[in-house]
């Protein structure tokens, strides 16, 4: 689910998406947005129970493309 616009849209996964972890996609889709979440792999800190990873999400709307850096938290 994101907010485009002042609206709610809930993203689906895309056919060809693969799973990240239970529930959790690598490329999500609804009308003309595909949101894309790539892990670089890159550890940026280590818990007990978790993981924090680079990221970068690429998003997709209209024929635009749009790359952020963020991370990626996995954990228990």
């Amino acid at each position: 689910m994101t907010k485009v616009g002042g609206r709610i849209v809930i993203l689906k996964p895309r056919r060809d998406a693969k799973p990240l972890f239970p529930f959790i996609h690598d490329a999500w889709r609804a009308d003309d947005l595909t949101i894309r979440v790539v892990d670089t792999a890159r550890i940026r800190a280590m818990g007990y129970e978790t993981v924090t990873t680079d990221a970068v999400l690429i998003v997709t709307r209209r024929n635009v493309t749009i790359r952020l850096r963020g991370s990626m938290i996995c954990g228990s």
